[in-house]
């Protein structure tokens, strides 16, 4: 069994390794449902953690940088993108403005006081943009001017497809399947947590020994 790594964390590899370890573990067979289901929760934790650090920090972590995007042209009341997560900064495109300036987020219930400061009341020049946590809508001041808001998108959840082959076994279908969100690096995190949630607790080095197992028989 060797594990390809390539274009993502495969789901396939995290998969085909899952099983590797619930059979060394004497666990026995996980069906392609339970694997997804604990695959899915253990990529949002890791994902969770990193979001959070990313709170604190403020600093993008190398292993979030596969989340992060940048939205189309946005105006005043527009929904947020797809997937949207936390903001990490806002531009100014168009409309009046200095164009690439920053626009500062705000809290909506910080509104009332920034509106009607005499010091950094909103305008071209100190723009300033709110998200309404209930509606997901975006809102800008002064609302003539267009922006692009560069942010950090949610995981889209792992998927792995199969066919039934005459044998009755299941057979992955490579097309229709979905890879991990992040980078081929967390292979070991990812799996660990997955085996944790389907009630395998080893640690990394365990999880390591595996794998350069798994390459010395390829």
């Amino acid at each position: 069994m060797a594990l390809t790594l390539a274009n993502g964390l495969g789901v396939d590899d995290v998969f085909r390794f899952v099983q590797f370890v619930a059979n060394k573990e004497s666990r026995g067979w996980i069906s392609p449902e339970e694997f997804l289901i604990a695959a899915e929760v253990a990529q949002l934790s890791l994902y969770s953690e990193l979001e959070a650090l990313y709170a604190q920090t403020k600093k993008v972590h190398a292993s979030l940088r596969p989340f992060e995007s940048v939205s189309d042209t946005i105006i005043d009341s527009d929904p947020l993108p797809s997937r949207f997560r936390i903001p990490i900064i806002a531009s100014v495109v168009g409309g009046g403005g200095t164009v690439g300036a920053e626009v500062k987020e705000i809290e909506k219930a910080e509104l009332p006081n920034i509106i009607t400061s005499s010091i950094v009341a909103p305008s071209l020049a100190y723009p300033i943009y709110y998200i309404d946590g209930e509606n997901v809508i975006v809102y800008i001041i002064p609302d003539v001017i267009t922006i692009k808001i560069d942010f950090l998108r949610a995981p889209i959840p792992p998927v792995w497809v199969y066919t039934v082959s005459a044998s009755g076994r299941p057979v992955y279908a490579e097309v229709s399947s979905t890879n991990f969100g992040f980078d081929p690096s967390l292979f070991t995190d990812i799996s660990m947590r997955i085996l944790a949630n389907i009630g395998i607790n080893i640690g990394k080095e365990e999880i390591t020994q595996y794998a350069i197992g798994i390459k010395q028989k390829a």
